[in-house]
């Protein structure tokens, strides 16, 4: 089998002998020009690599080059493997097979920095995904996917030299398979794609919008949506909802920052169809009109104090210097209380400004004829007076030190 090879230092390395050891001819590779040692971990650069197994590597080359080597060689397969550019539909078409090899599990992480993006997340899983190459970027139909898990201590470098390995893996299995003809496509959930902006605009950014995730409610579409304050879940009323609408609000006036909405399924964990709050939150946050590359997704966290220990690391990492947390005004005083004194919480957040906003404040502020009644007609009520006495039993633990945080 012919195989015309289109990778990057790393992935290529272990790819290539995955094709050499299964008795596929590689006459020629593309890859970029890279003269700095491989940043992520010790590993010899892929045009020597491959140069000292014979084969013709071009770093420097156009389409028009590709297509006149395609057909007079007449490859079998193109196969891409972590490569930094988009291969023309026109070149695909010259080859019964072109298949790609992206390093998250599709549809999810589509596009740059799927490595960088799934730690941000905190993912438990990442794995190495075969797909059809097609004109619309890891759009293609799914041949073969291959996972890991992603373990505590992981990091950007750890996650790239495993992955490569993987990716040599599923490159065995891809060439086992198209020699067996028993390849069987399968098309992509689109309701399961998640796109990510390229992570270095993402991660200049040093101050973020936290989005605190509460209560869902099944609409009448059938859909998950936040709750009213005619609405919540088994701790009482909540009004969730408005944290989304607040959140929309003022990011329109904060631009320059991003958004990062919290909670994974929590209270919910056991309904079969149900989806993580953040999701729920950003999929709103959209259709607010903020825009979808300016909101990152914490998708793990349970209740409050996960919700801040997962922002709180992501904090960290990223080095961010200040967060702005949006959450309900009755929810506010046992977020301030788990930072004071939660031991976990204070080291977290040290040396970063952290900002409480009620997102009651926010939207009588923004829109007074809406909500100047509505909000303390709503705290009137008695289902808010028992979640209100609720918050503050939790908080008068916290500060007794017999709140169980977990």
């Amino acid at each position: 089998m012919r195989v015309l090879l289109f990778t990057l230092t790393g992935f290529g390395n272990k790819v290539l002998d995955a094709l050499l050891d299964n008795s596929c001819e590689v006459k020629y590779l593309f890859t970029r020009k890279k003269t700095k040692p491989f940043r992520f971990y010790e590993e010899e650069n892929i045009k020597k690599y491959a140069g000292k197994k014979g084969i013709e590597v071009y770093n420097e080359f156009g389409w028009a080059e590709i297509k006149k080597i395609i057909r007079q060689w007449k490859p079998d397969l193109l196969l891409a493997a972590s490569f930094h550019r988009i291969i023309p539909e026109a070149v695909i078409a010259l080859v019964p097979l072109g298949v790609n090899l992206h390093s998250s599990l599709l549809p999810k992480y589509r596009g740059p920095n799927p490595i960088q993006w799934s730690l941000y997340n905190q993912e438990k899983e990442i794995g190495i995904t075969a797909h059809i190459l097609v004109k619309e970027v890891d759009a293609g139909d799914i041949l073969m996917q291959n996972k890991i898990t992603i373990k505590a201590d992981d990091n950007e470098n750890t996650l790239m030299k495993k992955l490569a390995v993987l990716a040599g893996e599923t490159t065995i299995d891809l060439i086992k398979q198209i020699k067996k003809d028993s390849l069987r496509p399968k098309p992509q959930d689109v309701k399961k794609i998640t796109h990510f902006p390229d992570f270095k605009k993402f991660k200049d950014i040093k101050s973020v919008i936290a989005v605190m995730g509460g209560s869902l409610k099944r609409g009448h579409d059938y859909k998950w949506k936040t709750t009213n304050f005619n609405e919540g879940d088994n701790f009482g009323i909540t009004g969730d909802r408005l944290r989304v609408l607040a959140a929309s609000c003022f990011y329109k006036k904060n631009s320059n920052k991003k958004i990062i909405t919290m909670g994974g399924t929590g209270q919910y964990k056991n309904i079969s169809d149900i989806i993580p709050v953040s999701r729920v939150i950003k999929r709103e946050l959209i259709l607010l009109g903020v825009p979808k590359d300016k909101i990152a997704v914490e998708t793990y966290s349970g209740n409050t104090f996960q919700q801040l220990s997962g922002l709180g690391k992501i904090i960290r990492k990223e080095r961010i210097k200040s967060v702005t947390i949006i959450s309900n005004r009755y929810h506010l005083p046992r977020i301030r209380a788990m930072i004071n004194f939660s031991v976990e919480l204070k080291k977290l957040f040290t040396n970063v400004k952290v900002e409480l906003i009620s997102a009651e404040e926010i939207l009588i502020k923004s829109n007074p004829a809406a909500w100047k009644e509505t909000i303390p007609a709503a705290y009137k009520s008695g289902k808010m007076k028992e979640r209100i006495e609720l918050e503050k039993g939790g908080v008068k633990q916290i500060k007794a030190g017999v709140y169980n945080f977990k």
